[in-house]
């Protein structure tokens, strides 16, 4: 971890993932200023290639805009990287940081794979 890093990260909603859930639960609640988890009846079960996938991304962005809680406020940052389990930075964190901010601060930069329908 390196200052001025927020993470929310959301937990798969397959049983299998409650006691993943309950371990950065109490991981979170030690390092509140900067670990984030989306809540348990916001989590998603995830099937892959599915729409699930896109829920679960949209709890973490309603939980980081606090859109299900007013009296929270948003947590503040000026770019969102998506990063799911099986995904693993290959370089370190100083060269992400750097990439990253050679793009304007709008930039979106999204990959869309486009697969036929069966």
């Amino acid at each position: 971890y390196e200052p001025g890093y927020v993470f929310v990260i959301h937990v798969d909603g397959k049983e299998q993932s409650d006691e993943a859930y309950n371990e950065l639960v109490n991981y979170a609640s030690q390092h509140s200023d900067y670990v984030h988890i989306v809540p348990n009846e916001k989590r998603v079960r995830v099937i892959w290639g599915g729409f699930s996938m896109v829920n679960a991304t949209l709890q973490i962005l309603r939980h980081a805009f606090a859109l299900d809680d007013p009296k929270r406020s948003p947590l503040s940052f000026h770019k969102f990287v998506h990063m799911a389990s099986t995904s693993y930075p290959v370089v370190s964190n100083t060269e992400i940081r750097r990439k990253l901010s050679s793009y304007p601060l709008d930039a979106n930069m999204l990959n869309v794979i486009m697969k036929p329908i069966d």
